[in-house]
């Protein structure tokens, strides 16, 4: 709540009303993920979209007793909506399609009802409805068919979003992350630096840079990238723990021993932690303490291969 102004949150409720109503009349440039407008949003169009709002609402209240389906439908409308439309404001999104699965119903009956109105009483009326009904459908259906296609995989569902979308954080992390899995480095690269552009207060997506340059062994980048996470995150034991390996890499042992020291504080559990301070107080000598943490480590995870590998190799049972 406290992340986003209630006047921000009210004027994009008042949008968005709009927006789902338009997707839902012509649905394009559909998207996964679309980022709240923090910087995009106009006072124009709130106040636009609060008079365009009104206007429906006074009309329809004032036709209620001639065509009360127009009042039932777009109160339907407005009512089921009104949990998700963002005046108390869930995760990062400005809108979401799912959000109007129920709530589009009373458009719907709306519509249906006003087009029985117009056309029921005319010679051929019948004809013409169900020609638009085919019409609409198979429109719909082939948009669906399109639609659908972008979701087999991750990189098209990303790419796609980033396409119908502006200033769209969580897709460049999003398609990063899938270029990483394919061991693309350099192009996820592009795509963390664009997120933080857009949200540099990311502790998560700087830890998520980092991890790409220590894929590239590029250990400067990397200590970089995990230290400004940690001066927005100090807790963030991701980040401890990978600063860890890019200062033991780089022969700074005690530095990194104290990274991994101050992982382990936070958070004791953690499993990575503790395999890769193992490996760095075997490189300087000190076995028993090693293989102490990785004890602790297959105590944690008594199925973990890599532990009990690493373990075997020190000749311990």
């Amino acid at each position: 709540m406290h992340q986003l102004s209630f006047v921000g949150r009210i004027a994009n409720a008042a949008v968005a009303y709009l927006i789902y109503v338009g997707q839902m009349v012509w649905p394009v440039r559909l998207a996964v993920f679309y980022p709240f407008p923090e910087t995009t949003l106009t006072i124009a169009q709130a106040v636009l979209s609060f008079l365009a709002l009104l206007i429906v609402s006074v009309s329809f209240f004032l036709l209620r007793e001639k065509y009360p389906f127009l009042l039932v439908g777009w109160l339907w409308f407005l009512g089921v909506l009104i949990p998700m439309i963002g005046i108390v404001q869930v995760g990062g999104q400005g809108h979401a399609d799912r959000y109007t699965y129920l709530a589009q119903i009373g458009l719907y009956l709306l519509l249906t009802w006003s087009a029985l109105k117009l056309l029921g009483r005319w010679r051929g009326g019948r004809v013409i409805l169900i020609s638009l009904a085919v019409l609409i459908i198979s429109g719909l259906t082939v948009n669906s068919y399109s639609q659908v296609s972008y979701w087999r995989d991750n990189e098209t569902l990303w790419r796609q979003t980033l396409a119908n979308t502006d200033r769209n954080y969580i897709a460049d992390g999003g398609l990063a992350d899938t270029l990483m899995k394919q061991g693309k480095f350099d192009e996820a690269i592009i795509h963390f630096q664009k997120a933080l552009q857009i949200y540099p207060d990311s502790a998560e997506i700087q830890n998520n840079l980092g991890n790409a340059f220590l894929r590239k062994k590029d250990w400067t980048e990397a200590i970089a990238a995990y230290e400004t996470a940690l001066r927005l995150q100090p807790n963030l034991t991701s980040a401890l723990n990978n600063l860890g390996i890019c200062l033991a890499e780089t022969g700074k042992q005690d530095e990194a021993l104290a990274e991994f020291n101050e992982a382990l504080r936070i958070d004791p559990g953690f499993l990575d932690t503790h395999r890769n301070l193992a490996i760095l107080l075997l490189r300087i000598g000190r076995r028993e303490e090693a293989i102490g943490h990785l004890r602790e480590a297959l105590r944690l995870k008594p199925d973990d291969a890599q532990t009990i590998a690493q373990l075997h190799e020190l000749g311990v049972r």
